[in-house]
């Protein structure tokens, strides 16, 4: 009986060039009037559609969810309503009725299509490549697919690489770099400096991929992305107003690593046995470091997996978080060439310390606009 319903939902019926299957909550007045809006409309097309009211039978819920599955929809895209036509063209939720009409009398030349209501008025969702890109009510279908993906693409791009770069000004993190290299510097050859500095960057930069790495994926999979991105972006708010009162009252904006803490690992520098192998001990220092530092720095970096969760960035997650946090540790990787070209390493603190407060503020508005979007964004 489910294969039967399933393959009906593939074959329904039409007298035109289409054919459609509707799902909808029986249950559900609004499910029902946007059923019967769409009805009058595909029939002024010329197209006939059979119906499926899941709240009535058990059954046909079943094999609506064997459809969506089949097809490849993601859950965060479900609505009350789900219209299937050809077998292959879904439309979740009260998708506007006049671009599902434009859609059947343009005869699309495309493999699939998975489309949903828009989060906000006016607007409607595609899944493309594993991107889902928000378009206007005023652009065809097609048409957002042809331009929405190359600025959708490059947009998150953007926001990734600019977001780790600022995040990786995080006075925390710089702050903890000058004082490790003027520790580590006593007795040691620039080159020396450099090459340990380097390690240990490096080890912060795996670090935080794996834990990037493990948050989304711990995310994905929970089922519930819109409803964790919700929360993140509420927290980030709360956090970035903090942020900026405390940066008003001169104050640390966030919480930063007690020195007590980083100074003993950096004096271990000095023992013979790290001497003798520097390149275990700077993996591994960068390492706790990195681990010490992620309460400081993990607003900005949980906001960004929060965003690519939203968006399903399946394909090219890994790709956008390598991008951000090779920008993360751009800013150290400045500071360890500039150690070496200075050999005061207390200029450098001074460096750090002296546009503290302006980075702290680019940090917490960045928080902000992140907080706001994941909140709005999110179904």
């Amino acid at each position: 009986m489910l294969s039967l319903l399933v393959s009906i939902g593939f074959a329904a019926v039409a007298s035109g060039s289409h054919s459609v299957a509707i799902y909808f909550n029986g249950g559900c007045l609004i499910c029902v009037q946007y059923v019967e809006t769409l009805e009058h409309a595909l029939s002024s097309a010329h197209v006939d559609a059979v119906k499926y009211d899941y709240y009535a039978s058990s059954t046909v819920g079943t094999s609506l969810f064997s459809l969506r599955e089949k097809l490849g929809v993601p859950p965060e895209l479900y609505g009350s309503v789900t219209v299937v036509v050809d077998g292959r063209y879904i439309f979740e939720g009260y998708f506007p009725v006049e671009i599902v009409i434009d859609f059947l009398n343009q005869n699309p030349n495309l493999d699939k299509l998975i489309a949903a209501q828009g989060l906000r008025p006016n607007t409607y969702r595609l899944q493309s490549n594993g991107t889902i890109l928000e378009c206007n009510t005023s652009q065809k279908i097609e048409d957002c697919l042809s331009s929405s993906t190359v600025a959708s693409v490059l947009g998150m791009w953007a926001l990734v690489l600019v977001s780790g770069f600022v995040n990786g000004m995080n006075p925390c993190v710089l702050a903890v770099l000058a004082y490790f290299i003027g520790v580590v510097s006593i007795n040691r050859t620039r080159k020396e400096i450099l090459k340990i500095g380097l390690l240990y960057v490096f080890s912060i930069y795996l670090v935080y991929l794996g834990i990037g790495v493990g948050l989304m994926r711990a995310l994905l999979s929970s089922g519930y992305v819109d409803v964790v991105s919700k929360a993140f972006g509420t927290l980030l708010i709360a956090v970035a107003i903090v942020g900026l009162l405390n940066i008003l009252r001169r104050r640390s904006a966030f919480p930063k690593i007690p020195r007590r803490l980083i100074s003993p690992i950096a004096k271990r520098f000095s023992h013979s046995w790290i001497q003798r192998s520097a390149t275990a001990a700077a993996l591994l220092f960068g390492g706790v470091v990195a681990a010490l530092e992620f309460p400081c720095t993990g607003g900005v970096y949980a906001a960004i997996i929060g965003v690519l969760s939203l968006q399903r960035m399946n394909l090219t997650m890994t790709l956008f978080l390598l991008g951000y946090n090779l920008m993360f540790v751009l800013p150290l990787v400045i500071l360890l060439i500039l150690s070496y070209s200075i050999a005061d390493s207390s200029l450098l603190r001074q460096m750090t310390e002296r546009h503290k407060y302006l980075s702290r503020l680019i940090s917490a508005l960045l928080l902000l606009w992140l907080g706001v979007f994941l909140l709005f964004h999110s179904r």
